[in-house]
């Protein structure tokens, strides 16, 4: 299986279990399992964890400790502006931006996507009711590292 072998709370350990990748504790920094850990991972991005391995260490952080896993980036649950949208294409992720509060405020602003960030458009939803009347869409998006794949840096 391809993916990244990092850590995991021994808790949270568990294949599907996702996590947002946040930015590296002091204590990280200075542990010696720092680049197997959250050293392989980019902040704000999702991960969901696809093999949990029989390794554990222990982590001033984590009460049980943390095991050994293979994750992979998440796809995302975003909103889009329905723009001819189509499952299958390449886009640049642009988050919606508005002042107002309103229950779709986590569609719109996904965590584990950045702005510009090139996406694989993996599956199409029902429309999301926007109250300044926006007319968008659920999207299911799968960013695109633009060094594992040549398609990448076409544009859609």
């Amino acid at each position: 299986m391809t993916g990244i072998v990092t850590l995991c709370g021994v808790k949270q350990a568990k294949p599907g279990f996702t996590f947002i990748a946040y930015k590296p504790t002091e204590r990280c920094l200075k542990c010696r399992l720092y680049k197997v850990c959250v050293g392989k991972l980019e902040p704000s991005r999702l991960y969901r964890v696809m093999e949990v391995k029989d390794r554990i260490f222990p982590c001033p952080l984590h009460e049980d400790g943390v095991r050994l896993v293979v994750v992979e980036e998440s796809p995302v649950e975003a909103a889009m502006e329905d723009k001819l949208l189509v499952e299958g294409a390449t886009v640049v992720f642009k988050p919606i931006e508005c002042r107002v509060r309103c229950p779709n405020r986590g569609l719109c602003t996904p965590e584990g996507l950045k702005k510009g960030d090139k996406c694989l458009i993996l599956k199409l939803g029902d429309r999301v009711e926007c109250i300044v009347g926006l007319r968008l869409r659920r999207a299911l998006l799968k960013r695109v590292s633009p060094r594992s794949s040549p398609q990448a840096s076409r544009r859609p």
